[in-house]
């Protein structure tokens, strides 16, 4: 998600346009409020949405037929 998940990074009509079944915004601790919250809202209603701050790295893993995501959260808590 461009931006930091600022609130004008993707806006109904885009997210319209590409569908997304999942959302990555690369975030840290910043003044900003990145990510907005209405952008996280707007986001959910399309999939999940990883965040670097809360999900530590995000790996995305294609076969050619199906792709998991697994964040360096999910992996330390196993």
């Amino acid at each position: 998600i461009p931006h930091h998940g600022s609130r004008f990074s993707s806006s109904r009509a885009f997210l319209q346009a590409i569908k997304p079944k999942l959302s990555v915004i690369s975030v840290g601790s910043n003044p900003f409020g990145h990510p907005d919250p209405g952008t996280i809202r707007r986001l959910l209603a399309w999939g999940p949405v990883y965040r670097t701050d809360r999900d530590g790295g995000v790996l995305l893993a294609l076969d050619g037929q199906r792709w998991t995501v697994t964040a360096t959260s999910e992996v330390a808590a196993r």
